[in-house]
């Protein structure tokens, strides 16, 4: 089956989500691939991040719309993250992230709602939501840069989140403080997008994996007979 978004889990543990005949699932295996234990059954079951202390794997359960979590030891059933369920209007729109302190959970909002006016437009806007996993109070929210592309990471200090940001088809990453001050790019890439980036367990270096496309025009002409 596919496997999509391994997260190292440590212990020699990693975290994935796989799909079989029935469904897409969270799954941990060790770090070479054997011993694969599934640990949901939700049947579309994504974005999987391991708690530091590794206890919880928190997900995304794509069928009930709703943050998750489950025993990374295969003990106990999934259970909704208290306060992660969306604020009305709001709709979850991409993965999510771990403070390290294992603390917070990050994740980013989409505002549906409707601004009403003379061209009855539909808003459209992205929302950072931070959630305490220490009491079950709604999450704090922050606005995105307006550029913002996908994916929201912690930066190794816990101070503030990390995503990708798209302007004229090039992708670059940005850092937002959590404390309200300005943000700023981090990367000045002049080209291609970026598909995923992580920070080394040291903290001391950023992996990114880069994409670039190529196409071409063919026009295809019936012959006559």
């Amino acid at each position: 089956g596919q496997i999509l978004g391994p997260a190292a889990c440590g212990a020699g543990n990693i975290v994935f989500s796989g799909s079989v005949a029935d469904g897409m699932f969270i799954w941990r295996a060790k770090a070479d691939g054997l011993g694969a234990v599934r640990l949901t059954s939700g049947g579309r079951d994504i974005w999987p991040v391991c708690s530091p202390d590794q206890k919880w794997v928190y997900y995304f359960d794509v069928s009930s719309f709703q943050m998750s979590r489950v025993s990374l030891d295969g003990s106990g059933k999934p259970e909704l993250v208290p306060g992660s369920v969306p604020p009305a209007g709001f709709a979850l729109a991409s993965i999510q992230s771990l403070s390290p302190d294992g603390e917070t959970l990050a994740y980013v909002l989409l505002d549906r709602r409707h601004t009403l006016g003379e061209t009855r437009t539909v808003s459209s806007r992205f929302t950072l939501a931070l959630l305490s996993l220490k009491s079950t109070n709604p999450p704090r929210q922050l606005d995105l840069n307006p550029r913002f592309s996908e994916e929201v990471h912690f930066t190794p200090d816990g101070k503030a989140v990390a995503y990708r940001i798209r302007e004229n088809g090039v992708e670059n990453i940005w850092v937002q403080p959590l404390d309200g001050s300005p943000g700023r790019q981090i990367t000045n890439f002049a080209s291609d997008s970026i598909w995923e980036f992580h920070w080394s367990p040291d903290g001391k270096s950023l992996g990114i994996m880069r994409t670039h496309s190529e196409s071409d025009v063919v026009l295809l002409q019936e012959s006559k007979p």
